[in-house]
């Protein structure tokens, strides 16, 4: 009855092996990916279609570089603007004025400096939206002492800066006086994750906190280390599904800095650690000698669990994936 009590025990703990194996939960991620088929879908192919405002529902996707003219400068965007990996050259204003909608796949440079004496940022003066998969190497300068100036966004508002980077200049009343990315954040609900800056910010991220944003994995990188393979890496993290990925530019395009493709990244599999499901395998074959004692229902269910747990073991590649 001992070894009986035994055998059940190691039956008991390969199944809840198994068990814990197929329940692993393999996180999904909400798709940004635009569909061009849809009838609120606009591109833009030079500053003509560049749009004063982006409505609700509505979708404007670049199919190349363009280059805006003076004043040009979308007042509120709330729906989507996507840059499908291409970039936007300013004239004299930033990017967008108000944005509760999303910026996303899009790279943004000026032809000179955009001034302006009022809180601003290169690409949105304004956010409560998001902003994903973006960076800006555009120069900008605030004018007036009582503004602040952050390199993407002049004041967050609850929004969302994900996955993007400031590589720009900026120039202020006090030497390193600005947000390395923002400006202002005035909600507790602002999230800045896995986004980065060059400049030599003495502020940080933000300059103003009022109150703290949340912030992950985000700050200062020089324009080496974002150049480098682990810069690429850390703007691939946790990456917002656009269709587009980080990459190295391989011409030399944008000073060599980070640059967007399409495609998506792959999750490495998770290969099982499988040492403890060897050793009770091991502990149930040294059973064989006393098979005898066990009935044969109880001797016949543990055979079909070790049997269960020799294919997950033999599996070079099993994965967390793979038994789910």
């Amino acid at each position: 009855m001992k070894k009986l009590k035994l055998k059940r025990s190691i039956l008991s703990i390969i199944l809840t092996m198994i068990l814990i194996m197929n329940s692993v939960v393999v996180p999904v991620y909400a798709s940004s990916v635009v569909s061009y088929n849809s009838r609120n879908t606009f591109k833009i192919s030079s500053a003509n279609d560049f749009p004063e405002n982006i409505e609700q529902g509505q979708v404007y996707v670049l199919t190349t570089d363009i280059t805006l003219n003076q004043g040009q400068q979308i007042k509120n965007l709330r729906g989507t603007l996507d840059g499908n990996g291409f970039n936007i050259t300013l004239a004299d204003k930033p990017l967008a004025n108000n944005v509760s909608g999303t910026i996303q796949n899009l790279g943004i440079s000026s032809s000179g400096t955009i001034t302006s004496e009022d809180t601003f940022g290169s690409m949105v003066v304004t956010l409560s939206g998001t902003i994903q998969n973006c960076y800006s190497i555009a120069s900008i300068k605030l004018s007036g002492f009582l503004g602040e100036v952050g390199g993407l966004v002049g004041t967050l508002s609850g929004g969302s800066i994900k996955n993007s980077y400031f590589a720009g200049t900026i120039d202020s009343f006090m030497a390193g006086g600005y947000g390395g990315l923002v400006g202002i954040n005035n909600s507790a609900n602002s999230v800045i994750s896995n986004s980065y800056y060059t400049v030599n910010s003495m502020m940080g991220t933000v300059s103003m906190i009022m109150p703290k944003p949340q912030e992950i994995n985000s700050g200062k990188k020089s324009e080496n280390e974002l150049k480098s393979g682990e810069g690429i890496s850390l703007l691939n993290t946790s990456l917002p599904e656009t269709g587009f990925i980080w990459t190295s530019p391989s011409n030399g395009e944008n000073r060599g800095l980070p640059t967007l493709k399409k495609g998506k990244i792959e999750s490495t599999p998770d290969v099982v650690d499988k040492t403890n499901l060897e050793k009770y395998i091991n502990q149930v074959k040294e059973l064989e000698v006393n098979k005898e004692q066990y009935t044969e229902e109880s001797w016949n269910n543990l055979q079909q669990v070790l049997k269960d747990a020799k294919a997950i073991f033999e599996k070079d590649d099993a994965t967390h994936r793979w038994v789910c």
